[in-house]
């Protein structure tokens, strides 16, 4: 079994609960199909609870919450939590206001870094080029690369923000943008590889001129024969 502490934000009335009542309630709540009340919303008081990883997920995908919105549900449901009536935000200081609920999705829908490094990739391609032909230099274009460390920190911040704004169309179709994403990633390698063979070739052939003039034809009749031949 593998464990993960979550920390649960609820309101300051919530009672104290500990790990093993929770683990106790989770097992109830993935073995029958009740309903979980509303979400009290967050509140300034922590919980610490340590949980069985693969048992909280599979409840917050069944709930369609976030994984501590989920817990949040369970305890209001077994403990009769309420949401706390809010103060007006009228006269309060900025700092004292409620932040807006962040949107999160649900661990079935979540991109992942994985997903798209191939996106990063295409894009790394891009940039590249755009920067060599900007300097007209062609032989800038590996140094204008990201390393492979930059690549992966790309990649993690951008699954990062997508599974926390990404538009609804864009997480219908992951699996379509990730097969496009690799699509574009894998040409790009093979347009650079054919590229580093043709300037490969090119420099062979400027270094070598006596191979460059005895590949073309000789001028006359054909077959290289002159009339002086015949």
């Amino acid at each position: 079994m593998s464990t993960k502490t979550y920390s649960v934000r609820v309101p300051q009335s919530a009672t104290e609960v500990d790990s093993e009542q929770i683990s106790t309630w989770l097992d109830e709540q993935l073995g029958s199909e009740a309903a979980l009340t509303a979400d009290p919303g967050a509140g300034p008081k922590v919980l610490r609870l340590t949980l069985d990883r693969a048992k909280v997920e599979q409840g917050s995908q069944v709930a369609r919450e976030s994984e501590a919105a989920f817990l949040r549900r369970l305890i209001a449901t077994r403990t009769g939590l309420k949401p706390e009536p809010r103060e007006s935000e009228q006269g309060m200081e900025p700092e004292d206001r409620p932040r807006p609920k962040q949107f999160l999705l649900p661990p079935r829908l979540r991109l992942t870094p994985e997903q798209l490094a191939p996106a990063v990739a295409a894009y790394d391609h891009l940039q590249a080029l755009a920067i060599s032909r900007a300097m007209q230099t062609p032989e800038a274009m590996p140094a204008a690369r990201f390393t492979e460390e930059e690549r992966a920190q790309l990649a993690s911040a951008t699954a990062e923000v997508a599974n926390r704004r990404a538009p609804v169309w864009l997480i219908e179709n992951a699996d379509l943008f990730g097969l496009s994403s690799l699509l574009i990633s894998i040409e790009f390698k093979k347009i650079d590889a054919a590229r580093e063979v043709a300037e490969r070739a090119r420099a062979k052939r400027a270094s070598n001129p006596s191979e460059q003039s005895a590949s073309k034809p000789n001028s006359g009749t054909p077959g290289g024969m002159n009339d002086a031949s015949q």
